[in-house]
């Protein structure tokens, strides 16, 4: 799986942000993915580029930041 790679190497990947619940839904290589929303933080959301923090492939359970 190509986003195993991805994760591994820490790289950022190509995805969009789909709507907004409790964080963010982020549409990245076919999956849909999940990105919670920190109230600490308050830089601009980039709609564009991603890192995986997460990943179980069994559940395809991906995390993103």
């Amino acid at each position: 799986m190509e986003l195993k790679k991805i994760w591994r190497t820490n790289q950022k990947v190509k995805g969009f942000i789909i709507n907004k619940v409790k964080g963010y839904s982020v549409a990245i290589a076919g999956f849909i993915t999940f990105r919670p929303f920190y109230p600490l933080i308050t830089q601009r959301i980039a709609n564009d580029r991603f890192t995986i923090k997460s990943m179980n492939p069994k559940r395809t359970n991906i995390v993103v930041l």
